[in-house]
């Protein structure tokens, strides 16, 4: 049985605001289940969320209106090829650098206009496709 997930204002505020680190919890943890060595890259960039159920859903959402994105190693090289994730090795990289090197992406994604429009919401592609990352391995 599938249970349906309704995207609200409040569920995307709360991922603006928890999904991608902002507020700088410590207590991030894994998404991932199984071996770390699986899409390893993958498994460094969805430790920063903190919420992952609100990301699943959010996830699903983009990806009915993405579905070309539907696909692990299309959204990792996707989110990693944008331009703060070159100078970084995302496996290597510490939870900490890796929430800033996702903040100042956001930024700069609303400044490219590089965003999606998920109910009504306007998001960076590179928060979508965290969540949409998220989404395909839970």
């Amino acid at each position: 049985m599938i249970k349906t997930v309704y995207v609200t204002r409040r569920l995307v505020l709360r991922l603006v605001f928890v999904c991608v680190g902002i507020l700088g919890f410590n207590g991030f943890r894994p998404v991932l289940s199984g071996t770390q060595d699986d899409y390893s890259e993958a498994h460094s960039l969805l430790t920063i969320l903190n919420d992952p159920e609100s990301a699943n859903a959010l996830g699903r959402e983009y990806l009915r209106i993405a579905p070309e994105e539907a696909n692990i190693d299309i959204l990792v090289n996707l989110i990693s090829s944008s331009q703060h994730f070159l100078t970084i090795d995302i496996g290597n990289t510490n939870r900490s650098e890796l929430r800033n090197v996702v903040r100042r992406q956001l930024q700069k994604d609303f400044e490219l206009k590089e965003i999606a429009h998920v109910h009504g919401w306007i998001l960076s592609k590179t928060e979508v496709r965290l969540c949409a990352l998220s989404a395909l391995i839970a």
